[in-house]
């Protein structure tokens, strides 16, 4: 959740692990103590909405559609949350990563704890719709020789059920 309230004569913000005292000697109301930079008086709350992920079932296959933009450090911890009951109850799983178009660090870690979750499971991810920055990325750290990343949806289904039929 982010927060950035300043009312009265202390500010508040997520970064600051304290509150200031703003400085209000000699008519300096609004001022802050440490910068003595003017402040406006504000009244915002950013609420974040909880992650929703959109799911679809195809004979074992379970196609989820990535509800962000980026996947990163400021959301990779909800992702993990939101993600971990649907990973719980399926084997094979496609992201349809179209929506996404910035992973970072976090993001791969994300993305390759749900692929450890699987394969403990004896299932396995694969992707589409991947921008081509993002498969750079992939490639770049060679999360495409572990993950299948394919050009369309069905192409991503017909490479689990394939594999069914050949064992």
């Amino acid at each position: 959740m982010e927060m950035h309230v300043e009312s009265g004569h202390f500010l508040f913000h997520p970064f600051f692990r304290f509150t200031k005292r703003l400085n209000t000697q000699a008519g300096c109301s609004n001022a802050c103590a440490y910068t003595n930079a003017p402040m406006r008086k504000t009244n915002h709350i950013k609420v974040r909405q909880k992650m929703k992920f959109n799911t679809e079932t195809i004979d074992d296959v379970t196609i989820i559609e990535m509800p962000v933009d980026a996947l990163d450090a400021g959301n990779v911890m909800e992702f993990k949350t939101e993600i971990a009951p649907i990973l719980d109850k399926c084997d094979y799983v496609v992201f349809n990563m179209s929506r996404v178009k910035f992973v970072d660090s976090s993001g791969i870690g994300a993305i390759l704890s749900c692929l450890r979750k699987l394969h403990n499971q004896g299932g396995s991810l694969n992707m589409f719709g991947v921008k081509e920055q993002v498969v750079q990325l992939f490639r770049l750290v060679r999360i495409d020789r572990i993950i299948d990343i394919h050009p369309t949806r069905d192409d991503a289904v017909r490479a689990f059920q394939a594999a069914a039929s050949n064992p």
